[in-house]
């Protein structure tokens, strides 16, 4: 009997907590504010960067994903687009040699992108 008490009480501490989680609200996401693509080339081993800063973005709520474009160092005039999923914010699609691993997610959905469950903030916009 006590088997199932304990049991039960796992599961039930299982249950709130799982609970507390889905009703913390829908999380947001930005874009990076730069890319991996190293614009001094070569590089040294003490000084990396400076990076592509983001340039615009566009993002679709019915795709749910959130694309941000950085300049070309490599092809000048062209953008590196950069495609996170809106429900995980992970890299979707782009060179992952220049993508950054994740969008950022914030608390707020102040100046967010991507706001969780209600979509898109605007279809898109730019850094300019």
């Amino acid at each position: 009997m006590s088997r199932n008490l304990y049991l039960s009480l796992i599961a039930s501490v299982l249950l709130v907590l799982c609970t507390r989680v889905d009703a913390q609200g829908p999380y947001c996401l930005l874009c990076p504010t730069q890319d991996l693509e190293d614009v001094n080339t070569p590089t040294t081993k003490d000084y990396p960067g400076p990076w592509e800063t983001l340039d615009h973005w566009t993002c679709s709520s019915t795709a749910q994903t959130l694309s941000c474009f950085y300049p070309s160092a490599a092809d000048p005039g062209t953008y590196n687009d950069c495609t996170y999923s809106g429900e995980t914010g992970f890299l979707v699609s782009g060179p992952s040699n220049f993508c950054v691993g994740d969008a950022v997610r914030e608390n707020k959905c102040d100046e967010a992108i991507f706001q969780g469950a209600n979509g898109c903030s605007a279809p898109s916009g730019t850094t300019q």
